[in-house]
Formats: structure tokens, sequence, C-alpha cells
């Protein structure tokens, strides 16, 4: 003899008439939170960040590397440039980088440069293809492969603004933003 389930047409009609009308049955609720469960984690999730830099008058002394700082509040009304380390979160990588200057550039370069310090050490990356020259002559950015510059937990970073050739004009003040995709 067959083992077959008894099936009790009402409560099999009234499950697909609520269904069709929207109902939630707690089988589907079941159901749907076990769906979740087996997808969830699959893919790595992140979270994106913009860190921003600046510096007033960028000399114009030939090669050299200018810091750029942190915007902080100096009063209610007012802000100050200030050097601080900006530890990271989490781990990630640096995906992008954009500069920009009061004033458009008339001789010279100036690149952007990214400062990485750890517990192995410190390493710079200049972003060759973020700079101000004679074909960008006021803002450049870049967007970089997630695999170029990665960071570690715990890290700090830093901006500077590096010039060649005499940078000119003297008093550009220059803004800088560092794009971050941290691994959550």
């Amino acid at each position: 003899m067959r083992n077959d389930r008894l099936i009790d047409p009402t409560q099999d009609i009234d499950r697909h008439v609520g269904e069709a009308i929207g109902t939630r049955t707690q089988r589907s609720i079941v159901q749907a939170i076990e769906d979740t469960g087996r997808t969830r984690g699959t893919e790595p999730q992140t979270v994106g960040r913009t860190y921003l830099f600046y510096r007033a008058n960028i000399g114009g002394s030939g090669d050299a590397a200018y810091s750029m700082r942190v915007g902080t509040p100096s009063s209610d009304s007012a802000w100050a440039m200030t050097d601080i380390p900006l530890v990271m979160p989490a781990s990630g990588v640096i995906t992008g980088g954009d500069i920009w200057s009061t004033a458009a550039r008339t001789t010279g370069t100036a690149t952007l440069r990214i400062r990485v310090i750890d517990s192995a050490g410190t390493v710079d990356y200049t972003l060759d293809d973020c700079v101000i020259n004679g074909t960008y002559l006021q803002s450049n950015g870049v967007l970089l492969p997630r695999s170029t510059i990665r960071i570690n937990k715990g890290a700090t970073i830093g901006a500077r603004i590096v010039t060649a050739s005499t940078y000119a004009p003297a008093t550009a003040d220059f803004a800088a933003m560092v794009h971050i995709e941290f691994d959550v």
C-alpha cells in the first residue's frame, strides 16, 4: 500500500489564494530565510570613503614634496589645516585620487603622492597620471585598479603634492582627494 500524505483540499486552495494575493505563509517565510542564509557572504562587501587634504601656497622651489593637511574646525566659523594622521578603520585598497588648484598652472608640474605608514614601514605611491601639467592646468584625477595599492587596518595615510621644474604660480592653494574602498 502506498503511503501518501493526505491533502486537505480546502487548505490547498486557501494557500494558493493567499499566495496569489500576496499573503506570506509560514512555509514561504522559512524558505526565504533559508535562501538568504545560503547566499549571504558569497560576495565581498566594501565601503567607500574619500579623504580630503589641503595645502596653501605650494612653493615654487623646484623639485619638492609638500605635505598636505586635513581640514579641522578652528572656531565656530573658520577652518584650519592640520597635520593629523588619518588611521584606517579597516583593510582595503586605494581606488583613486584627485587634485585641483586655485590657480591655473603656468610652469612646472604638480603630482599627487600618497604616503602609507604601517607596521611594515613607510611607502610613498606617486600617482603619475594624477598631475597638473601643460595639459591639465588646474585639476586632474585618476582611477586605479583594485589591486594596485593595498592598505592594512590601522595604517595611516597622508597626501603630498610633488612639484617639479619650479611649479608656478607659487601662491596656488591645492586640495586632494584620496578614494579608498574598505573590506568589511
